[in-house]
């Protein structure tokens, strides 16, 4: 899975999910596009997430729901920057 995430100044970060053997290794998009925001782009506030997902054919996107741990590290970020930030379970063409 690969999502887009929309900074303040509409830079647009992405992140995928990074598998592992080892199961609990495993990263999801949402944290990594999260991650990478933070890393690359210090003190811009995040005001978009797009969540999707690949269908069984992995030739179309579909919207997909965020993981607790995600969800998580989502309301963590929102209280850091005090700002809401809009979550997109759908496919919209970001």
């Amino acid at each position: 899975m690969a999502l887009p995430s929309c900074l303040e100044d509409d830079t647009v970060v992405l992140g995928a999910n990074q598998e592992n053997a080892s199961y609990p290794l495993c990263m999801c998009a949402e944290r990594v596009a999260l991650y990478v925001a933070s890393s690359q782009y210090p003190g811009k506030k995040i005001k978009k997430m797009a969540v999707v997902a690949h269908k069984k054919a992995h030739k179309e996107l579909t919207g997909a729901t965020c993981c607790g741990a995600c969800r998580q590290v989502m309301v963590e970020y929102e209280s850091r920057q005090k700002k809401p930030m809009e979550v997109i379970n759908a496919w919209i063409g970001i």
